[in-house]
This record gives structure tokens, C-alpha cells and sequence, in this order.
């Protein structure tokens, strides 16, 4: 077993030795392919691109910390600079800090690098007293060991490559590494930097031809991928073959000694037979040799490309430079002009300009998506969950100023929460924000959305949306967008708290309107039930004429109490439909107190309240208003104090005229009693239908609950305003102010003008379809000596009236609802009769319906006036009187 385990061991450790030798042959093969591209390189970019990842790859092949190259600069080769560096991961970068050493301080190093040895040191510390300044520079930069070698270009030593800390177990492995990648590195910077001081060195190249054959491979080394240059003499119009490939259409064109060396006739030659005209319709045009001569000029080189027939290499791209050689004399334009296959470079250009155009499309569609949505949502973030990072897409200023371009999600958002969210959503966005449990929340959602109200007032909608899902479905990338809801959330919760309101109002009506058909059965049958009891009572006794009297007595009373409960539940209802019509008339203010005053006093009377009134100061008792409305309004005040009162209770009513102008007059009334008043609570909703205090105010006061909703609703009807003051134990007093116009006519007749004028023997048309009315009705007439003619619909009426004499009657009283033909109808036929007293008898309504549209429809059909059931039948003859004597 332990043999067995121990081949395990071996096993493993070779399996690890391979895998680290694969890693090693990689690495390898990575850096020659590099050195390959840098041999290859055209210019000095494309080298210097190659160096960061050259320099990777030797460090994780050597296994060193960091890997650098210094060059020797200046003239004078007198201070190394560092120009190029890689650091592994953790390592500080030292490249900022080491931008010119001079060779001075580091003497024992330069003295070696110069004699071409390499520095291998294995232990820092052992070098500090032979190489004190050189220990200095290295200590500071927490290098153990190093590995380093000179760089030569031509024998000129140009600097030194370098690994701090690398792995010096098998250093000749790193030397022969470094010392390859170097000397490749080295010899290809230098070639192009001899490219670019050939230009320096033109003079010296013209005046000596055969230096420049000797040094002709150095060019064809710097310039493998051109396949031809020239030497040209603009002023004189040659052209002599330095470089020439054999794969080149210049070749044959160089073989045909009939075009011998004139610059002007090969290049015409070489434009006609070879150059794709589209790709260069210029071509001519700028290498015409006065024209070449202008712009170098002001010019040192020359550069155009074009397409041409493809050479027997397969190159068709290319590009000719021309460059000026520095002869010293002005006038001397000889150049050098070669050309260089540029099919891969153009290859990529054109990939890349297709991939630039689908790039710039797509952007461009993104940011017209982008425009588009952020004039919905004011911040835009591409979230990415599984590093926690953001990246800006579109944000105000305001947010910006807090996340910046991109940044961690759990840390910028949280500070920009807490600058942002009012203080009672925090939780919320805190949650809502949590990264860490976003990509569950969206494991079967596309997105997720919260509301919440930022520290300035207004309400934003927050959303995840999800961007991208790994193969496993998993969410790795978000879009979080903001947008402004203000409107709509200031909409939507005043629409919620009008609902709320409404429901709260409907339920709170409800249960009154409930509550009040619950009592209005009781208070409905507990009159019918005593006037049923009266009518036995008399039924029993017909004999007793006291006990009739009584009891005729009690029926009065309670049939009044259930005429007031009607009255009172149809104008509530009038009033809460909106349907109340005011009047406008002239009336006399003084007499409706009086009349009212009169009224209230009898109740005051009958429950044993004293009842006074104060005069105050009035000089305007002409107006104009709704006289009925008015007076309702002070009659349900009044019988309030006078039925929420007790025996020997006080009620003291005023009314004084507290300002006016020439056509409005405006007054005070109040009424004070000493009765049991309204505690705190009730006070608040007093005004409400159907209010009463406890159960027991109704048992014992025997009221609706709508006698001061009714005067509210009135009152604010007229334009005034009606408040109290009230003490429970105490009393109450109710404040009543209102405004009216002041009547332009004076009204100063007496209504107790005719008073005592006599109706009898006048002459009544009485018009009911009820037997019982019609019997009540006739007996009253009577009573006061008139003279009645019954009809039983409007038919029969218009008829009788049509056939009787002219001036036979005095008056009509007409009942509207009728069968056959109403009293409406019946009416307008009498008003449009061919006879004279047809226009001006006296027409009365008499009808149960008691609404101001009921008067109104009246009126309209030439009714003069309309009295509601039941009947006050003193109110009749007095009317019947006025208008008899008028007539």
C-alpha cells in the first residue's frame, strides 16, 4: 500500500510538473510570437503596443515581481530612463518614479553594462557595501534579488532589461530569455529609430551613393514590407532603383529600357497600366513633379494610397512616401520614394470601419433609445450584480454629483440614498437597493419596482430591470431607471383620501339615514298610534263633548307634529339635491318677525318657556328675498330653544340692522335660550342631517335631528352664515347673519286693509277628486256664508265654468292631481277661454306637492296662488278676501 501511495505521489507531482511545463511552453511560444511581430513592425507604435505584453509574459514565465527597460537617452548617454514596465498584480509600480537616473548613480552598474555583463543578484543585502549606490536605489523599491542585462543596438549600448525578484534557480534560463527578447527588442527600436534619422542623414546618403548601398540592408531590414524605392531627382526628372522586389509590377516596368530613367514617363506608365483609377483619380494630379515640388515645400514627406492590379505577391494596397533629402540646397529636390503593401493595414481598416459604422448605428440607435427613455426617467444605471459596479448611462446633474460615472452599487448608493430618500422611506430603499438579494428577487421577474418620496417632497418610482441572465438563468446585469411620479402619486393619494372621504361620509350617511328610518318608525307610529286612539276614545264616548274636544284636541297635535316630520324630510332632501329654487319678493321684515315671534311664542306657551323679544335698531324693513325660506330658518331655530328647554326656561330673541348701502341692507338675529345645551362633542357634527344627542333627546323631545341641518343649508343658501355658542347645562345661542335687498317700492299697504271685508255670498268653484277633502273643504266655505259649486276633476271644472254665466264665479280652487284632466290643465283651458272673467278670476291651487317648481309650475299655468295640504283654511279666506275685494 505504501509503494502504491507513494507512485500516487509521483504521479502527481509529475502530472504538476507537466502542467507547469505546458504553462511555461505557452508563455514561450507567446513571447517569440511577439518578438516575431516586433521584427515585423513598421513603425515604432506597433513595437512600442508589443513591449506591455512582451514584458507580461517574461515575468510569468521568470516568475518575477516586475519587469522594465531603461534606455540610455540624450547625446551624451548620460542618465537611463525607464520607459516601459510591467508589475504583477499587488506590486507598485515604480515607472513615475525612476524617469531619469543618471549613470552617475549607478556606477558600478554602468561601467558593467558597458563591458556588456549581466548582474545576477541573489541576495540584496550582500551588495550594499560593493554597490552602495546602486543598493540605495534598489532598497527603497523592496527588491530581494534581480536579474538584469545590458541592451546593445550595432554595439552601442541603448539600456538595460530587467526582473526584480524573479525565479534564479536556472538563471541562465531567464538571461537567455532576456538577452533574446532584448537583443530582438533593442535591434528592432533602434532600426527605426536609424528610419528616422535617415531623413537627418540624407545629405550624407546623396553625396555618398556607395555608403548607402553598404548600408542597404539596414533599410530593407526596416522596410520588409516595402517593395520598392526610389531615388528621384524632381528638378532634373529622373528616377534611379535603390530597392526592388522581384514580386513588384514596378519589376517589369524597370525591365523596359524604352521608358530608361524619366521620373514623369514611368509614373505615367505605371498610373495607365497598374493603379486602379477609383481608388486614385488623383493619382497624376499629386505626383505631377512641380506639383510634388511645391508641396514638399513646406512639407517633409509625402504620403498616398491607393489600390492597384494585384503584384505576383497577391498585394494590391498600397502606399507611396515620398520624403525630401536634405541636400543643402533649396533649390535641389531629389527624394526618396518608396512603396509599401499595405493590404493587411487596409484589410483592418475596413474591418474596422465596418465594425466603427455597425458601432456607430447601434449607438446611434442607442442613444436615440437612451434620449427617449430618459425624458421618462431622469436616472439611468447598467448594473452589473456580480462585481457590484455601475456605470452611468444618463443622469441630472444632482445625481451625478453623487454617484459620479460608475462606482461600487453598495457604496455610492447607499450615501446617495441617504441623501436622497426621506427619512420614513429609507427601510424601504435600503431593501429595495440590496444588490446582494437583488438577482433572487428577479430569479422569475423581469423587474421589480418601489415608490418612494425623496427628502424634497416629490415622488419617484424606482425599477430593476433585467438586462442580461448567465446560461444557468441567473441575473448578472441590471438597468436601474428613476422616474418622476409626482403628478400622478399626488393624484392618486388625493384620490385615495377623497375615496376614503367619500366611503367615511357614505357610511357615516348611511348609518344615519339608517338610524333615521329607525326612528322616523317610531316616530311615525307613535302619532298614528295616539290619533287611532283618539278616534276609539271618541267613538266610545260620542256622548262626552269635553272628551270629542279632547280628543279632536290630541289628533290636531299629533297630525301637526307629522306634517312637520314630512316637511322637514322632503326639504332636507330638496336641499341635498340641490333643487331648492329661492324666491325673490318684496315682504315687509317687521311683519315676518311678528308673525314668527307669534308662532314660536304659542309653543313657548304650551311648554311653559317664557318667550321675549328685544327690539334693536332696524331702519329698513322693505327687502327683497325669499321671505318662506327666511322665516323657515328662524322658525326651526326658534322651536329648537323652545323644545330643548325646560319648565320656566328662558328664550330671548333680537334683531338688528348692523349695516347697509344704498341697496343692501345687512342684519343680526339671535336667539338665546337657558335650555340644556350641547356638550363638546355633539357641537362638532350639531349640524349634520339627522344629528341628536343620545337616544333619549329624541324619546323626550320628539324631533328628527334636521331642523338645524335645514337651517345651515338655508341659510348658506341666502348668502348668510349661521354659528352658535353653546354650554351643556347651560343654555344655547344661535347667531344668525344675513343680507338683503333693499326694496326700491314701498311697500306700505296692510295686508289688514280688507281684513274686514265680508265673503259671503261669494261665489266658489271647488275642484277635488277626494270625497274626504272635498267634504272638509265645502263645510269651511260654508261655515263662512260662501256659496260652493263641487267638481270632481279638471274636466267637469272647465266645463261647469264654461257653461255658467260670465261673472257667475268669484274664485276657483283647483286640486292638481285629478283624474281624467289635472288642475295644471284644467288651468291654462280656463285662461284661454274667449270671455272675459276667463283672464281674471282668482285661481287657487290646492295640492299636497309643496315645492317651489310645484309653485312654479302653478304660476305658469295662470294659477294666482298655491296652497299646500293640509289647509290652512284662515290663510284661504283671507286670501279668497283679498283678492274679492280687490276685484
Amino acid at each position: 500500500m505504501k509503494k502504491f501511495k507513494a507512485n500516487d505521489n509521483k504521479s502527481e507531482e509529475h502530472e504538476i510538473n507537466y502542467r507547469q511545463f505546458n504553462k511555461k511552453l505557452e508563455l514561450l511560444n507567446q513571447i517569440l510570437s511577439l518578438i516575431s511581430d516586433i521584427n515585423q513592425a513598421s513603425d515604432e507604435k506597433e513595437v512600442k503596443d508589443c513591449i506591455p505584453a512582451l514584458l507580461q509574459y517574461t515575468g510569468e514565465y521568470t516568475d518575477a515581481d516586475r519587469v522594465y527597460i531603461f534606455e540610455l537617452m540624450s547625446e551624451k548617454q548620460d542618465y537611463y530612463s525607464n520607459t516601459f514596465e510591467w508589475c504583477r498584480e499587488g506590486i507598485v509600480p515604480q515607472i513615475d518614479n525612476l524617469i531619469r537616473i543618471s549613470a552617475d548613480s549607478m556606477p558600478v552598474w554602468h561601467e558593467k553594462f558597458l563591458r556588456g555583463e549581466t548582474i545576477i543578484i541573489h541576495d540584496l543585502e550582500k551588495i550594499c557595501e560593493t554597490m552602495p549606490s546602486e543598493y540605495d536605489i534598489l532598497k527603497v523599491q523592496d527588491i530581494h534579488s534581480l536579474l538584469v542585462l545590458p541592451l546593445f543596438a550595432n554595439t552601442q549600448l541603448s539600456g538595460f532589461i530587467g526582473l526584480d525578484n524573479p525565479e534564479l534557480v536556472n538563471p541562465g534560463v531567464s538571461i537567455s530569455l532576456l538577452s533574446n527578447a532584448g537583443g530582438h527588442l533593442a535591434s528592432t527600436l533602434n532600426n527605426l529609430r536609424m528610419f528616422r534619422m535617415l531623413e537627418e542623414k540624407q545629405k550624407t546618403l546623396e553625396s555618398n551613393l556607395e555608403e548607402l548601398q553598404k548600408e542597404k540592408h539596414i533599410l530593407e531590414a526596416l522596410c520588409v514590407d516595402y517593395t520598392s524605392f526610389y531615388l528621384c531627382d524632381l528638378a532634373n526628372d529622373t528616377m534611379e532603383t535603390i530597392k526592388q522586389s522581384v514580386h513588384s509590377n514596378w519589376a517589369e516596368i524597370d525591365g523596359m529600357t524604352e521608358l530608361k530613367s524619366g521620373y514623369t514617363s514611368r509614373i505615367r506608365y505605371y498610373y495607365d497600366h497598374y493603379v486602379i483609377r477609383e481608388s486614385a483619380p488623383d493619382f497624376l494630379q499629386k505626383m505631377e513633379r512641380h506639383a510634388l515640388i511645391e508641396y514638399l515645400r513646406n512639407h517633409k514627406r509625402f504620403a498616398y494610397r491607393y489600390q492597384s492590379v494585384k503584384n505576383h505577391a497577391g498585394h494590391e494596397y498600397f502606399e507611396l512616401q515620398v520624403i525630401r533629402l536634405e541636400t543643402g540646397n533649396r533649390d535641389d529636390y531629389k527624394i526618396i520614394m518608396g512603396f509599401r503593401y499595405i493590404d493587411d493595414i487596409v484589410q483592418e481598416d475596413m474591418k474596422k470601419k465596418q465594425q466603427m459604422e455597425e458601432t456607430m448605428a447601434d449607438l446611434k440607435m442607442n442613444n436615440e433609445i437612451i434620449s427617449a427613455i430618459s425624458k421618462m426617467y431622469w436616472i439611468i444605471y447598467r448594473m452589473d450584480l456580480l462585481h457590484d459596479t455601475y456605470e452611468e448611462i444618463s443622469s441630472q446633474e444632482s445625481m451625478h454629483r453623487l454617484t459620479g460615472r460608475s462606482g461600487k452599487i453598495s457604496v455610492q448608493f447607499t450615501k446617495a440614498r441617504e441623501k436622497i430618500v426621506a427619512p420614513e422611506f429609507q427601510e424601504r430603499m435600503r431593501e429595495f437597493l440590496d444588490a446582494s438579494t437583488l438577482a433572487e428577487r428577479l430569479k422569475n421577474r423581469e423587474e421589480v419596482s418601489t415608490e418612494y418620496r425623496a427628502i424634497t417632497g416629490v415622488w419617484h418610482q424606482a425599477r430593476f430591470i433585467v438586462k442580461l441572465r448567465n446560461e444557468a438563468g441567473e441575473v448578472t446585469n441590471v438597468l436601474y431607471v428613476t422616474r418622476d411620479i409626482n403628478d400622478q402619486k399626488i393624484s392618486e393619494l388625493e384620490s385615495r383620501e377623497e375615496l376614503r372621504r367619500t366611503a367615511q361620509e357614505a357610511e357615516k350617511a348611511n348609518l344615519a339615514k339608517t338610524d333615521f328610518l329607525r326612528r322616523m318608525s317610531h316616530d311615525i307610529r307613535t302619532p298614528i298610534n295616539g290619533i287611532q286612539g283618539c278616534v276609539n276614545i271618541a267613538d266610545r264616548y260620542p256622548d262626552d263633548l269635553e272628551l270629542q274636544q279632547e280628543a279632536r284636541t290630541r289628533i290636531r297635535t299629533a297630525s301637526s307634529y307629522l306634517l312637520n316630520l314630512v316637511n322637514d324630510v322632503l326639504d332636507m332632501n330638496k336641499l341635498e339635491s340641490g333643487n331648492i329654487q329661492l324666491e325673490r319678493k318684496h315682504f315687509n321684515l317687521l311683519e315676518l318677525l311678528h308673525n314668527t315671534n307669534e308662532i314660536t311664542r304659542m309653543q313657548a306657551n304650551e311648554a311653559g318657556v317664557n318667550y321675549y323679544v328685544e327690539d334693536g335698531e332696524i331702519v329698513h324693513t322693505q327687502l327683497i328675498g325669499s321671505p318662506v325660506h327666511f322665516q323657515q330658518t328662524l322658525m326651526n331655530i326658534g322651536s329648537n330653544a323652545v323644545k330643548y328647554n325646560h319648565d320656566g326656561g328662558s328664550v330671548t330673541v333680537t334683531c338688528r340692522e348692523v349695516s347697509y348701502t344704498d341697496t343692501i341692507a345687512e342684519y343680526e338675529l339671535t336667539c338665546t335660550d337657558t335650555g340644556i345645551g350641547m356638550s363638546e362633542e355633539f357641537q362638532k357634527r350639531a349640524f349634520e342631517p339627522f344629528a341628536q344627542e343620545g337616544q333619549s333627546a329624541r324619546t323626550k323631545y320628539a324631533g328628527t335631528g334636521l331642523g338645524l341641518a335645514i337651517a345651515r343649508k338655508l341659510t348658506e343658501l341666502q348668502g348668510g352664515t349661521l354659528f352658535f355658542d353653546s354650554i351643556q347645562g347651560k343654555g344655547t345661542k344661535f347667531i344668525l347673519h344675513i343680507s338683503f335687498e333693499i326694496s326700491a317700492e314701498e311697500q306700505e299697504k296692510k295686508s289688514h286693509m280688507y281684513q274686514n271685508c265680508s265673503v259671503e255670498g261669494i261665489q266658489v268653484l271647488l275642484v277635488e277628486d277626494n270625497e274626504l277633502n272635498m267634504e272638509i273643504a265645502e263645510f269651511l266655505l260654508k261655515e263662512e256664508k260662501m256659496i260652493v259649486t263641487k267638481a270632481w276633476n279638471g274636466r267637469e271644472a272647465v266645463e261647469i265654468f264654461e257653461n255658467s254665466e260670465p261673472g257667475y264665479f268669484d274664485v276657483i280652487l283647483m286640486d292638481l292631481m285629478m283624474p281624467q284632466m289635472g288642475g295644471l290643465e284644467a288651468a291654462r283651458r280656463i285662461r284661454k277661454m274667449d270671455r272675459e272673467d276667463a283672464k281674471s278670476i282668482p285661481i287657487f291651487a290646492m295640492t299636497a306637492n309643496a315645492f317651489l317648481d310645484d309653485i312654479a309650475q302653478s304660476k305658469a299655468a295662470g294659477m294666482n296662488e298655491h296652497f299646500s295640504k293640509p289647509l290652512q283654511m284662515e290663510k284661504v279666506i283671507d286670501t279668497i278676501r283679498f283678492y274679492c275685494t280687490a276685484r
